[in-house]
């Protein structure tokens, strides 16, 4: 603590400054200067991305929380709500079937998934895979590491991380169930968990 307490303003301030603006008001990754208002809180890079960025960089990390420039402060927003959708089947890309059917476009092929993570419970528009062969739901969903929270009709979803999580949490703390999801809850909005959807209706 000694050695630490000469250098506390200057941990300070560098806590406080990254939460703001960054001097660099370009995309970290096409640079463009135009709507660079979106950073991610998980990624390692504090930059800030543009809509494009900010949605092609996390097709492959859709579990990420996202914040938005307001002119004074980082907001809270989601992948949802910047026209994100999670693509089951297909590695991730969209079902082919569904493109040529035009329905993609439409909304005809999305619904509403909850996913339990670490740290965060997201709602996502997701798209299934409709193909002729396309195997079950609960079976998309597993093949994407996604534990479905229902066999006949899932719209939760619970990563295997967070399985894993929760059976270390509750073997080395003895937490129950009904308190863990409590707490992420509680992660994923502090000041209004009642807020936050069980399931997606």
């Amino acid at each position: 603590m000694k050695d630490w307490l000469p250098f506390r303003d200057t941990f300070l301030f560098e806590m406080l400054a990254v939460e703001a603006f960054p001097l660099d008001k370009s995309c970290f990754k096409c640079h463009d200067f135009h709507n660079s208002i979106y950073r991610c809180s998980n990624c390692f890079h504090p930059g800030v991305l543009c809509l494009k960025c900010c949605l092609e960089t996390h097709a492959w990390h859709p579990f990420h929380r996202i914040k938005k420039w307001t002119g004074h402060y980082f907001a809270p927003t989601t992948l949802r709500e910047l026209g994100y959708i999670l693509h089951l089947g297909h590695g991730g890309a969209p079902c082919p079937t569904l493109s040529d059917q035009g329905a993609e476009s439409k909304g005809e092929s999305t619904t509403v998934l909850t996913v339990v993570d670490i740290g965060h419970i997201h709602s996502h528009k997701a798209s299934w895979c409709k193909c002729s062969d396309a195997p079950p739901k609960v079976v998309q969903l597993l093949k994407s590491h996604l534990f479905p929270g229902s066999i006949h009709s899932p719209r939760t979803g619970f990563t295997f991380r967070v399985m894993e999580y929760y059976h270390m949490d509750s073997n080395e703390c003895n937490t129950p169930a009904q308190s863990f999801y409590t707490k992420l809850k509680r992660l994923t909005n502090r000041y209004h968990p009642h807020s936050v959807p069980v399931s997606s209706v």
